[in-house]
Order: structure tokens, then C-alpha cells, then sequence
């Protein structure tokens, strides 16, 4: 699962929770509002949606997107071991791998 942790400080302050996350990620609001709505961000460990919400400092806001699409994707060794790197450069990629 993909976890992002953040601590609040006194730069934070008075900044509602969306406004926190559309910062820290550089996201659109309506993304930040949407995590909130989701169930997506827990403030101290407890699922906060409401995006309005002004956390204090020393608050720990995480983030739970999920898997991350390289991890969800990552290839397995002996799926690897079948292959080999053969030319690499800007134009080109040559790989030698069974059939199929």
C-alpha cells in the first residue's frame, strides 16, 4: 500500500486539510477534496473526510492511495532472468527474450 506521512507544523496553520494536501502533493482541489471524501486521509490515525477540517500543529496527516503502479506492476525474477539486455540507446531497444 502507498502511505505518505506528513507532520504539521506552525506553516500550516489555519489551512484547512484540503489546502494542506493540494500543497504537499500539488494536486487540484477537487483532488484534495476527493481523497478527503474517500476515506483516503486519517488525521493521528483516525479517517477525517471532511475537507474543511483546520488540523493544528504536530497533527501527522497520511495519505492511503493504494498500490503504487510500479509496485502493482513490478515483474517477477524468473520472468526476468528470461531476458537480455542486448542494445540500449535514445532510438532503440533491443531484447533478447523467449517467444511469445
Amino acid at each position: 500500500m502507498n502511505t505518505d506521512r506528513l507532520v504539521l507544523d506552525a506553516s500550516h496553520a489555519g489551512q484547512t486539510l484540503s489546502a494542506v494536501l493540494r500543497r504537499w502533493r500539488d494536486v487540484p482541489w477537487s483532488t484534495a477534496k476527493e481523497w478527503c471524501t474517500r476515506g483516503k486521509v486519517t488525521l493521528n490515525g483516525t479517517i477525517e473526510r471532511d475537507p474543511a477540517a483546520r488540523p493544528g500543529s504536530g497533527v501527522v496527516v497520511e495519505l492511503h492511495l493504494g498500490a503504487r503502479p510500479a509496485d502493482a506492476a513490478a515483474p517477477d525474477a524468473l520472468f526476468l532472468e528470461r531476458w537480455r539486455l542486448i542494445h540500449c540507446d535514445p532510438q532503440i531497444v533491443v531484447v533478447d527474450k523467449p517467444p511469445g
